[in-house]
């Protein structure tokens, strides 16, 4: 979409259109991305203090990030390591960054024009183009269900009896 050294032109050309076209798919995806990584982290909680206690995750489980949570829970529970080179983990950690940087943003100076706008933010603001349509090729409920799915398959080859929860399919109709 904005190949080559003239970005910035085609950028200024088109900024009404896409700036509101990214504040409307921002607003969806802060959503999707946020809601997703706290099913994620939730359940990872959960999912540790079913199979320890709350007190044993509370005092030396709780203080890791959510990806470390999965990894270090997932190689307690099962034994197993949670695959660091599928798609699942990728999109897990995509996810979690997403999440942060949403939540955890940072504030800058208010623009007075879209000229000025452009001449200050147009490599911040061609970077988030380029996250917003890497975005509409990961799915934050697809992501969830992956990593879900992969716990399932690690516990399912150690035949294990903490399978308290269930995957289902949801019907779009």
């Amino acid at each position: 979409m904005f190949e080559g050294d003239d970005w910035a032109e085609k950028l200024a050309k088109d900024f009404p259109r896409i700036k509101s076209l990214l504040e409307s798919q921002e607003e969806h995806l802060v959503k999707a991305v946020i809601f997703g990584a706290m099913c994620l982290e939730a359940f990872i909680y959960d999912y540790a203090a079913h199979n320890f206690t709350d007190t044993y995750v509370k005092n030396y489980l709780d203080k890791l990030d959510v990806v470390s949570k999965w990894v270090v829970v997932v190689r307690l529970v099962t034994g197993k390591d949670f695959p660091k080179e599928s798609k699942a983990f990728a999109g897990l950690k995509e996810l979690i960054k997403k999440r942060n940087d949403f939540v955890h943003s940072k504030s800058g100076p208010m623009p007075r024009d879209d000229t000025d706008y452009i001449k200050r933010y147009g490599p911040k603001l061609k970077k988030d183009v380029e996250t917003a349509l890497h975005f509409r090729s990961i799915s934050p409920c697809e992501t969830v269900i992956e990593v879900l799915s992969e716990l399932r398959k690690l516990e399912g080859e150690n035949d294990i009896s903490t399978q308290w929860w269930q995957l289902e399919k949801v019907d779009n109709d």
